[in-house]
């Protein structure tokens, strides 16, 4: 990644503590409306809008350990089907971000838009132009060799990101909201 970009490691249990918070969604003055799926401690604390069910997010097992999926759907199953492992339970989830990578391979920018539903503003149809794409700074989860990084991509656009990243031989990439 470039010199501009810091990134964390995660490894062994992990769990959002009392009074931590992970959002994606929208912000007005005081008030924080989450549009995405939001799971704490194995309770819906938030159901997405329908546009957000199809985009990607990030898990907490309940071994502690951390998954970066693509949700099919907003029901509980629906979650545990696509984010649950091995027999493992998802009791943390934050959806509605861009999965840029998947399984290795890159998001096609069509996929991003029509599949995802990144739309706004988005040109010809490829999401990678749609204004949470835009040239800012970003929050992603990626995962390489099961080890999950917290990157801080300051003054990058998501094609970038996922460019670089993808480069970087990551093989899951989730970029939260930057619109």
């Amino acid at each position: 990644a470039s010199p501009r970009s810091t990134c964390a490691s995660a490894r062994g249990r992990a769990r959002l503590a009392d009074g931590e918070m992970l959002v994606s969604g929208g912000f007005t003055g005081d008030y924080v409306h989450p549009v995405v799926d939001v799971l704490r401690d194995g309770k819906r604390d938030n159901t997405g809008a329908p546009k957000t069910s199809k985009r990607g997010g990030m898990a907490i097992l309940d071994d502690g350990s951390i998954v970066v999926c693509q949700q099919d759907g907003s029901s509980m199953a629906d979650l545990q089907r696509a984010c649950g492992r091995d027999g493992k339970k998802v009791v943390d989830f934050i959806g509605g971000g861009a999965l840029l990578v998947k399984d290795g391979r890159k998001a096609c920018g069509s996929e991003i838009y029509e599949e995802q539903q990144f739309t706004n503003g988005a040109a010809n149809g490829n999401g990678l132009t749609a204004q949470q794409m835009r040239r800012t700074d970003h929050v992603v989860i990626a995962v390489k060799d099961g080890v999950a990084h917290v990157v801080l991509a300051h003054g990058k656009t998501g094609a970038e990101i996922q460019r670089d990243l993808s480069a970087a031989g990551f093989d899951q990439v989730l970029k939260l909201d930057g619109g």
